[in-house]
């Protein structure tokens, strides 16, 4: 128990989780030898998983990656699959009923359409780089601490190589994202084929399937924006503290999503800190990256799902709980019935 909270508790906010679930990243295949934190809970401490479980398994619409949607109208019915945006070996490949719906759709709707092509995600962020920089008069060593916070950020990017004055003009999720992927996963990336996400926008082309993004990295890194600087502060030097346990971070993230269970990440979270306000404390990180970006893409998924057979991908963790996208296509007239 003692090892639990002394290498958990400091994942306050959940920060690594969340990015690593929520940002089209592409990320190396090789496992870094993390243990899960749901893992580690479930042996050390069995009455506090128990209490997890319990309000995991309360979530609206979760248990599942992968819904067929059928349009009122009699149209073909098409296919909602929840992804997490790595390409650890273990989620690379789709599952049987997702590779049936996949080969049988005619568009293939992916979060980005330049997922196809990594190198155009970085060439389009390029476009947009007044998003991920400070405010004029505004610098990451200003927000910091001195004696508490700038410390340990400047450590964590040392064991990285980054001096933080070469970061100094960066918004503070920019670089909290940086330190919430495994060291082993970034130095690999360029030797495999890219995360799930890529894969399948590479066979949709290559199968001369139709192509669309629900967003624009424009979208993406607005939604980032709209969380305060405090608010990315914080989660900044949170990362930054548990950095040596980034691993296990993404261990974490990977087992629950193979569980088909990655709406858990919140109950996960309040279980260990013990913070019953947890949710609550969340709320405007998860409206900002999840909630609101689930209406755009509803509204955006909405006239491929009227002509049928189309193939949604999206990150596992816009599709649970009352503002998920099951819930929201279910109140514009669709039936969605879970598959697996």
């Amino acid at each position: 128990m003692k090892r639990i909270c002394s290498t958990v508790a400091k994942l306050v906010s959940a920060a690594a989780l969340v990015l690593l679930a929520s940002l089209n990243v592409a990320f190396a295949a090789e496992e870094c030898g993390g243990t899960s934190l749901v893992t580690q809970l479930k042996q050390e401490q069995p009455e506090k998983y128990a209490e997890f479980r319990a309000e995991a398994d309360k979530i609206e619409n979760s248990g599942a990656i992968l819904w067929k949607i059928t349009p009122p109208d009699g149209a073909a019915p098409s296919y909602l699959f929840g992804t997490i945006h790595v390409s650890d070996p273990r989620v690379t490949k789709l599952p049987a009923e997702a590779e049936v719906a996949f080969d049988k759709a005619k568009v293939v709707a992916l979060e980005l359409k330049e997922a196809a092509d990594p190198k155009k995600i970085v060439t389009a962020m390029a476009g947009h780089l007044g998003l991920m920089l400070l405010p004029a008069g505004k610098s990451l060593t200003g927000m910091l601490d001195d004696n508490s916070e700038e410390p340990v950020v400047k450590a964590a990017l040392g064991k990285l190589g980054l001096p933080l004055s070469a970061l100094d003009k960066m918004r503070p999720w920019v670089v909290a994202t940086m330190l919430s992927i495994p060291r082993c996963e970034q130095t690999r990336a360029a030797k495999t084929e890219g995360a799930l996400d890529t894969r399948l926008a590479k066979q949709a082309l290559k199968d001369g399937k139709t192509l669309v993004g629900l967003e624009t990295i424009g979208d993406q890194l607005e939604a980032f924006n709209a969380i305060s600087l405090d608010m990315q502060k914080t989660f900044l030097v949170d990362t930054a503290r548990v950095y040596d346990k980034v691993d296990d971070v993404f261990e974490t993230l990977i087992e629950l999503y193979l569980a088909h269970d990655v709406a858990a990440l919140t109950p996960l979270m309040a279980t260990i800190t013990g913070k019953a306000d947890y949710a609550e404390e969340m709320s405007g990180f998860n409206e900002a990256l999840i909630e609101r970006r689930n209406h755009h893409m509803a509204t955006a998924a909405a006239p491929l799902i009227d002509k049928g057979d189309a193939f949604i991908a999206v990150g596992a963790l816009h599709l649970p709980g009352k503002s998920g996208l099951v819930a929201l296509l279910r109140e514009a007239g669709y039936k969605v019935e879970p598959v697996n």
